[in-house]
């Protein structure tokens, strides 16, 4: 499924139920998935041989404590060559940033700390209206 598709099937399961897409997860598990897809499509033939894999909602030991990493691209014997969070915040953006940026901060700094070879990215999705504004944007 291309990203086309992937966005149209986003904003259909949004707009089926709002509060009950974003909760069940059932929304943002699209992009999670299409995001995976799009990695292991680029995996080279040198890294399938030496049995790199893409992990979803993979477990990784941070410098501190384990964490749940949304998307990995795991080496079996050098560890996560690539980590990737995924997050929608629908609503109550304002109230809600900073405390959700400090964390994504934190999570990339002990993971970084354990890791420091690894490439660390992030996919936060916004709306251009929270869905508590009463429209679907």
């Amino acid at each position: 499924m291309g990203w086309p598709e992937t966005f149209n099937e986003m904003r259909a399961i949004y707009s089926e139920g709002i509060d009950a897409a974003v909760r069940s997860q059932r929304f943002i598990k699209v992009l999670h998935k299409a995001i995976a897809s799009e990695i292991e499509g680029r995996l080279t033939e040198t890294a399938i041989r030496e049995g790199v894999k893409v992990e979803p909602e993979a477990k990784v030991h941070g410098s501190f404590k384990d964490k749940d990493v949304d998307i990995a691209v795991i080496h079996p014997v050098n560890g996560p060559l690539i980590l990737c969070g995924v997050r929608s915040q629908m609503s109550s953006i304002s109230k809600n940033i900073l405390t959700y940026s400090q964390d994504i901060m934190g999570e990339a700094v002990s993971l970084q700390d354990r890791f420091p070879m690894t490439v660390f990215g992030y996919c936060y999705l916004l709306p251009l209206k929270p869905h508590d504004t009463g429209t679907l944007d």
